[in-house]
């Protein structure tokens, strides 16, 4: 099926929920109607006469609209008004052709079968000319003689309506039976005037309809996804249809269904990255988890670290846990927007999968992407990179505190890395290259846990890629003393002799050693840079007890001995990115020993 069909899918089966209004969310807004932000709100006695008026909030302005399909569309110095609510200029008999279109439209369904007491009480007042004086009155807006109505900020302003004893509802954005009432009115109204067509959506004879609402992603509002069609190009259809219709139709019922529940969904369910929208549901409405959540949380506030023969059972029970709110027969859908233009909205990537087959991915990508990684408070931890930080680690760059990528960067990415998680697409060789080239130079960051950022990433990364490749688990997540690589061999010297100089600073010195400063020429020159290194070592390794000494001269004895024969010819060529996985476990392997022994000292003294 496609995107259309689950959208109007999802309309079908929350439409319950339509102008309902729940705390925390935007309301799912019913067809014909459209969802705004009000500035002002007025409150009418039920024989219309003006009672008091208040100003709103952001938060508190979110309100349920009715609308037409002239007036949704409707920009620059269009007249058509809305039936209800409106901006000011439409309710004031200053701009007279938006007041009387607004007048017209309203004293239409006022005088229908389908009016409410609300409806005739807005009319009432609104034909007494008062709303301006009323609201200067009530210190909301201020007139300026020097200055038209019209070009004021005032004139913009969306005015929402309630009205006191007209029934046991008095805001008309939440009186659903004043909501129903325009929309059985406008559908009405329509199916008198209009043709009917077979529309692709439904798959039922509809309302026929050329015009489409826009306003789906908040951040791109102008934008659409269903074009108005153009009939002024000569040569629009040539070759292929004579009329715009035999190509494809969508009735109105279907176009307003499936862009009130994709306006919903974005609003409620959506995450942007990098300017594009990316939204996961499940068209019944049960919770799914999403490629853009943390899996367990925010891994920083770990205070009881994960070991890797953990993190597989911990991964099978919490994805059991999203299991059990979402049968497996049941779908998941996965969409992206991205606005190319300021009027047109694109869908990049759509892709819907049974429960089953989507949580057995997400789980995938979960346990072959995971990494060991140093938290802010100095446990390590298995986890793995969310996918924004894994473009922002491979491309992006240092900006104060944190890393930044560029929006068309990020949105690219981001759609290739949801590729790899939910349709199990290998990770590019480009992403693992830009992540090790960033990992192997330290020095361009100022802040050490962005660089910590970079390599447990990179890490990840990397160790996923070439797995993947093997189709088994040959680099693990603990350090392999066997292992005889002679890149991973280089990475696990690397960290020796970087711990062999730090160890000797005084408390509080934050310089780096020889062997991070030196890290992008060791990448390339490895064995020429380890003499290099291990002449500048010389002088820390005095400083250094004799059993330590002794310690690190043996472990580096051991490295140098598991190196392969016939690696020999090969000692000073440029690492493979599997460096930084010898480097970054023997680094966390030697540290770890440090703080036992710190650790176990600080006991005995206690005793």
């Amino acid at each position: 099926m496609s995107i259309w069909q689950k959208a109007y899918e999802t309309y079908d089966n929350h439409a319950h929920l339509a102008g309902v209004y729940i705390e925390g969310k935007e309301p799912l807004s019913p067809m014909c109607h459209m969802v705004v932000n009000a500035q002002i709100e007025i409150s009418l006695k039920a024989d219309g006469t003006f009672y008091e008026a208040s100003a709103l909030t952001k938060e508190s302005g979110k309100t349920i609209i009715p609308v037409t399909e002239e007036s949704a569309d409707r920009g620059g110095t269009k007249p058509d008004a809305h039936p209800l609510s409106d901006q000011l200029q439409y309710l004031s008999n200053v701009v007279k052709d938006k007041y009387e279109n607004y007048v017209a439209i309203l004293s239409a369904w006022a005088d229908s079968e389908y009016s409410t007491p609300k409806v005739e009480a807005v009319r009432k007042y609104i034909l007494g000319e008062t709303i301006l004086s009323d609201l200067q009155n009530c210190g909301l807006i201020t007139l300026d003689e020097n200055t038209s109505f019209a070009s004021s900020k005032y004139a913009k302003y969306i005015v929402r309506w309630r009205v006191y004893g007209s029934d046991d509802v008095d805001e008309c954005w939440r009186d659903r039976a004043t909501l129903k009432a325009w929309e059985n009115y406008y559908l009405g109204l329509l199916d008198s005037q209009r043709e009917k067509c077979f529309c692709l959506i439904s798959g039922e004879q509809d309302i026929s309809t050329s015009r489409h609402p826009r306003a789906i992603v908040q951040s791109n509002y102008g934008a659409k996804l269903i074009s108005q069609k153009d009939t002024d190009r000569v040569f629009a259809y040539k070759g292929r249809f004579l009329e715009a219709e035999q190509a494809a139709e969508v009735g109105f019922t279907s176009s307003q269904k499936t862009h009130c529940a994709l306006r919903w969904l974005a609003a409620n369910e959506g995450v942007v990255r990098g300017g594009c929208t990316i939204i996961c549901w499940n068209p019944n409405g049960k919770p799914v988890f999403k490629p853009t959540d943390d899996l367990f949380g925010d891994d920083d506030d770990v205070e009881t670290p994960i070991e890797p023969s953990e993190y597989k059972q911990l991964l099978s029970d919490t994805i059991r846990g999203y299991k059990n709110e979402l049968p497996d027969e049941d779908d998941v859908c996965i969409v992206t927007f991205d606005a190319a233009t300021t009027g047109r909205l694109s869908i990049t990537y759509y892709s819907e999968k049974k429960a089953s087959d989507y949580y057995g991915r997400i789980e995938n990508w979960y346990m072959t992407a995971c990494f060991p990684k140093r938290t802010k408070g100095g446990i390590y931890t298995v986890q793995t990179p969310r996918l924004d930080d894994i473009v922002r680690c491979s491309f992006g760059t240092e900006r104060g505190k944190f890393i930044d990528v560029d929006d068309r960067v990020m949105k690219e990415q981001m759609k290739r890395l949801l590729l790899c998680m939910t349709e199990s697409a290998p990770i590019s060789a480009s992403l693992v290259r830009s992540l090790t080239i960033k990992a192997s130079q330290p020095q361009c960051y100022k802040e050490y846990y962005n660089y910590q950022l970079v390599l447990y990433t990179a890490c990840a990364v990397i160790r996923k890629y070439h797995n993947d490749l093997l189709n088994k688990e040959v680099w693990t997540m603990q350090l392999d003393t066997a292992k005889n690589d002679r890149s991973y061999l280089f990475g696990r010297l690397l960290a020796v002799m970087e711990y062999a100089e730090r160890i000797t600073y005084d408390k509080g010195e934050t310089r780096e050693p020889n062997a991070v400063r030196m890290l992008s020429m060791f990448c390339e020159r490895p064995s020429s840079t380890v003499a290099i290194l291990k002449e500048r070592l010389v002088p820390y390794m005095q400083k250094l007890s004799p059993w330590k000494r002794a310690e690190l001269e043996d472990l580096m004895g051991d490295i140098f001995a598991t190196f392969k024969e016939e690696d020999g010819a090969f000692m000073n060529h440029r690492l493979d990115d599997t460096y930084l996985l010898g480097y970054y476990l023997q680094r966390k392997e030697l540290y770890k020993l440090k703080e036992d022994k710190e650790s176990e000292i600080t006991e005995s003294e206690e005793i």
